[in-house]
């Protein structure tokens, strides 16, 4: 456990992951399950039941503790490694896994008990690679859905042969659909209006809003993010360019959350992009691989202008 390293992230995450990368180790939790039939008003022949799964009130606090990394699989990175048990130190926050091809959700308040370590003032999902993140709700209880759509493919070959491209287009329609289908957050209470409480509007982060190149149609810009980023890991790991047989870049982000007690409890979300650097080398030299995050931490809710969504308003959602 590193003290300073979970103060400074509590503290002020977004501040702290600007010059830290990170990753979080998954650890399960306990779910319910939901269902709803969403329908169209003019046409209710026009329906679709939905099965999802939202985190157990009980199980929507884990503790975290943060490392610089040890290992060669992690360099680069300063790991969150979290628990079900409290340990003095460690930091309480809210945790969203995710799971293939399921859409998950989580309201952050907290039910425990006792409220060890004190509030959770961070929120953090699994590694995201693909999926996307929602946020809606109230600034102070929002509610963030993880949904993944690994297992769908685009149903007719584009005429171009891009099937990667198609696919991804195909899940992310998809993943927005399925969060459409799921219960609209309660509206605001009397109590929650007298302190200036209002729902925001939802955000939908798919994979365009964090990966390069998403959408395949600027291969000039993917290649020079990765020209940068391979100078930075040789560079920082002291290889010459001669000693390189090949090289492999992988893309992800982390998506956290962070309430800043100092303006009235109210959460915000960021985007930390990251890239994994691996180098494999001519010669007897063992292969190396270096963690680095690239452009700004981004905050996408409240009030990301490109990414806002409503929900339908043609459709009725009603739980099962």
């Amino acid at each position: 456990m590193t003290q300073q390293l979970n103060n400074q992230f509590v503290t002020n995450a977004s501040v702290f992951a600007q010059s830290h990368v990170l990753h979080v180790v998954d650890i399960g939790t306990t779910f319910k399950d939901l269902r709803t039939l969403r329908y169209n008003r003019d046409y209710p022949e026009d329906q679709q039941i939905l099965y999802y799964k939202s985190v157990d009130s009980a199980s929507r606090v884990v503790y975290g503790d943060i490392n610089s990394a040890s290992t060669p699989e992690y360099n680069g990175l300063h790991v969150v490694t979290l628990s079900q048990a409290y340990q003095a130190g460690h930091f309480p926050l809210f945790w969203l896994p995710y799971a293939q091809n399921e859409t998950r959700k989580i309201t952050l308040v907290d039910k425990r008990a006792t409220k060890h370590g004190g509030p959770p003032c961070i929120f953090l999902t699994s590694v995201v690679n693909g999926c996307t993140v929602v946020v809606e709700g109230t600034e102070e209880a929002p509610t963030v859905y993880h949904l993944n759509a690994i297992g769908e493919h685009a149903p007719n070959p584009p005429p171009n042969g891009d099937q990667a491209m198609a696919d991804r287009a195909h899940r992310d329609a998809l993943m927005a659909r399925r969060w459409q289908g799921t219960l609209p957050p309660s509206r605001v209470t009397k109590a929650g209006k007298r302190q200036g409480q209002t729902l925001q509007d939802p955000v939908i982060l798919s994979g365009a809003g964090y990966y390069p190149n998403w959408d395949r149609q600027n291969a000039g810009l993917q290649t020079a993010l990765e020209n940068q980023l391979t100078t930075q890991a040789r560079t920082a790991l002291g290889v010459q360019p001669h000693e390189i047989a090949q090289t492999y870049i992988d893309f992800s982000a982390i998506v956290f959350g962070w309430m800043d007690t100092n303006n009235a409890n109210k959460w915000r979300f960021y985007i930390q992009r990251r890239a994994r650097v691996s180098f494999k080398f001519t010669g007897l030299r063992p292969n190396a691989r270096l963690w680095l995050s690239h452009g700004v931490i981004t905050q996408f809710w409240p009030g990301a202008a490109n990414t806002v969504t409503v929900r339908d308003r043609d459709y009725v959602v009603l739980r099962r």
